[in-house]
């Protein structure tokens, strides 16, 4: 720790300083240590950092003023205090998506502390309760599912004005059934919650597929001398469907069953003993319920009553239950394309294609996307043509997460495809991850996590494979000569979306780099003398199959274009050889406007020929470098070395002929 708002952060291994956060009020690291989350003495709102890395992940609520927050144990959720003067509502926030999922009820003039209970289900805070004549410190319990009040403790009882801070502390014993509290008297107090227990069980719920049942329990835990019970389950009706109930095994025999009493989104429940109570552990009753949708939800339990044998209310604790989607597994790969992308310039755009690899019967999806809110800002998202008759959802956007999701009722989608797009304006060029997460559902609502692959923003010049400082033409032809090559884990240069895989995709995204602004492919020699016409229309049918639609390898798509063009002679013609003078090799360039069967023929001065070079069926393009030029040795036809002075050469292609002179000089 350090002054107010200065926190430091320590190794405990080695003792050695990582890092000092200023202008913060309370910093709190999640279960799984990989995140922290910090609120500011001067800003709103509640920021998630990479504990590792310590870079910075995303913000939410960022307008508010938040005070106390906690981790739940699964840490799924965050709890928080946004203040206002004394006041303060509780919310719920999803730690993956950044919005809120509830407010919890009567929570005004909190202060203090926040807590969750080490099983999760459980939300303990200071609050203060003004009465008339007397003002109490007081400790609140929530259901952390159903958002309900579970009871309220009184602290300590006061006659006069306080100045309440953040100052007192609250926390859960280990096993959730003690709390320790401070409260403005500088006394540490100990409560002992009650014992008896009712909870929905099992906890959580693995939500089954649409339209099949299943059966929860209304559970006692320790119970004494319980004589009958009443409560109500609530219920979200467009999730789930009330179909039945009865009463459990906990109560003595021939105890009196009330019909149960139904509305659109409750249930309520109760029965009395008329032999006698029981002790211990049991189920009060069940109920089943048939699932029209594969979300979470709560299965809120409230207004619970249990009675001894003389009708007197017994001190319990309750708690709700929840269902959660079930995981299924898959081989689906979703990634973000390109994976790997120089920054354009502030103000420009960058978008990427949100893509999913072996998809099998996928009907919807939700993505979170993670970003960094200095170097980028979500201006535009959509929805891919993956899924058919797409019914999409209103993009969720927070500071740092854009969150945006998609279902189909009347078809899935298989194989290959784009999902969503984002399209982000720079704000600073510098380099950044734009990381994916989420699920796939299927037509029967169950869930399965595929495999994520992010995205980089980099700084460095994307697209220079022989590191020389320019993306050119040069760089093009190493990448075309290096597809399938295998990529070593230390990388290949021509790899250049590293991807493991060495294809037009890397292809295309230097073909975009370099037609991003330089010159055009006609004005670039090095583009003449290392390509082939029918090089670049092979691989402009490989990129339009592979649907390429961000704007960088469309940009190179374009290029492509323009370079075949370039590549395409207007007419056939036979070039001057190089070098000449020679001695004793030299290669002879020439273009084919049509493809042709080419034959050079070398003349002596009185018309003797020398040697005939049959070089084949031939496309069109321009043979100019020596990997495809006309090649001499000097030689005749058995392999003798010709004498020093002039020689002729014919060019035949088709109906083409031309004659050009060259000087051996030894």
């Amino acid at each position: 720790m350090g002054t107010r708002g200065r926190i430091n952060l320590w190794n405990v291994n080695t003792g050695r300083h990582r890092a000092t956060f200023t202008d913060l009020s309370e910093i709190v690291f999640s279960p799984d240590g990989q995140t922290l989350a910090v609120t500011g003495v001067n800003w709103g709102g509640l920021s998630l950092w990479d504990a590792n890395t310590l870079q910075h992940k995303y913000d939410f609520d960022r307008a508010s003023s938040i005070g106390s927050f906690a981790f739940s144990p699964d840490g799924r959720t965050i709890v928080g205090r946004q203040r206002s003067g004394y006041n303060a509502d509780i919310y719920l926030w999803d730690v993956n998506t950044g919005q809120r999922k509830q407010a919890l009820s009567r929570s005004e003039n909190t202060h203090g502390k926040i807590v969750f209970s080490p099983d999760g289900r459980t939300i303990a805070c200071n609050a203060v309760d003004y009465g008339e004549y007397d003002t109490k410190d007081v400790i609140r319990l929530w259901d952390a599912n159903s958002g309900e009040l579970k009871t309220t403790l009184i602290a300590t009882k006061y006659f006069n004005d306080r100045n309440y801070d953040d100052s007192t502390g609250i926390a859960f014993s280990p096993d959730g059934r003690t709390i320790a509290s401070g409260a403005e008297d500088n006394i540490i107090r100990l409560w002992e919650l009650p014992t008896t227990r009712v909870n929905i069980t099992p906890y959580p719920v693995a939500s089954p597929s649409i339209g099949e049942q299943f059966t929860v329990n209304l559970s006692i835990v320790e119970g004494e001398n319980v004589g009958g019970y009443q409560f109500t389950v609530g219920f979200d009706e467009t999730i789930l469907r009330y179909v039945d109930s009865a009463n459990g095994d906990y109560l003595p025999p021939g105890s009196f069953f009330v019909p149960p009493v139904v509305s659109e989104n409750a249930v309520t429940l109760s029965a009395t003993s008329l032999t006698g109570t029981r002790n211990g552990d049991g189920t009060l009753a069940t109920v089943t319920f048939e699932a029209l949708d594969v979300k979470e939800s709560p299965i809120a339990l409230s207004d619970v009553i249990l009675t001894d044998s003389t009708g007197k209310h017994l001190s319990i604790l309750t708690n709700s239950g929840r269902i959660e989607p079930r995981l299924s597994s898959t081989s689906a790969v979703v990634d973000l394309t390109p994976s790997s992308v120089p920054s354009p310039a502030i103000g420009e755009q960058l978008a990427f294609s949100v893509r999913i690899s072996d998809g099998q019967n996928v009907a919807g999806y939700q993505v979170s996307l993670e970003y960094d809110i200095k170097a980028l800002k979500p201006v535009l998202a959509g929805n891919g043509v993956y899924l058919p008759d797409v019914s999409p959802a209103k993009p969720l956007i927070s500071e740092g997460l854009v969150t945006l999701g998609a279902s189909s009722a009347t078809g899935v989608g298989n194989g290959d495809g784009v999902l969503a797009t984002i399209t982000f304006e720079v704000l600073t060029v510098q380099a950044s991850t734009v990381n994916v997460s989420g699920y796939l559902t299927t037509p029967n609502g169950l869930r399965s996590t595929p495999t994520f692959k992010n995205a980089k923003v980099i700084t460095a010049l994307l697209g220079d494979v022989n590191r020389d400082g320019t993306v050119n033409i040069l760089d093009l032809v190493l990448v075309g000569s290096s597809f399938g090559k295998h990529v070593p884990e230390t990388g290949n240069p021509a790899d250049v979306n590293e991807d493991g895989v060495i294809n037009v995709v890397d292809l295309v995204t230097v073909a975009g780099a370099i037609g991003s602004g330089v010159a055009a492919p006609s004005l670039q020699p090095q583009a003449l003398a290392a390509l082939t016409a029918s090089d670049v229309q092979q691989w402009l049918t490989q990129a339009q199959y592979m649907e390429l639609n961000d704007p960088i390898s469309q940009r190179g798509i374009r290029f492509l274009e323009q370079l075949l063009t370039a590549l395409i002679p207007k007419e056939t013609a036979l070039l001057m050889n190089y070098p000449n003078p020679f001695n004793p090799e030299t290669w002879i360039p020439y273009q084919l406007a049509q493809p042709a069967e080419v034959t050079l023929t070398i003349y002596a001065v009185d018309g003797t020929v020398v040697r005939t070079l049959v070089l084949g069926h031939q496309p069109v393009g321009i043979y100019q470098d020596k990997s495809r030029a006309a090649y001499w040795n000097g030689r005749n036809e058995v392999g003798e070395s010709v004498a020093s002075g002039v020689y002729f050469y014919t060019l035949t292609a088709g109906d083409f002929t031309a004659t050009r002179k060259m000087l051996i000089r030894k």
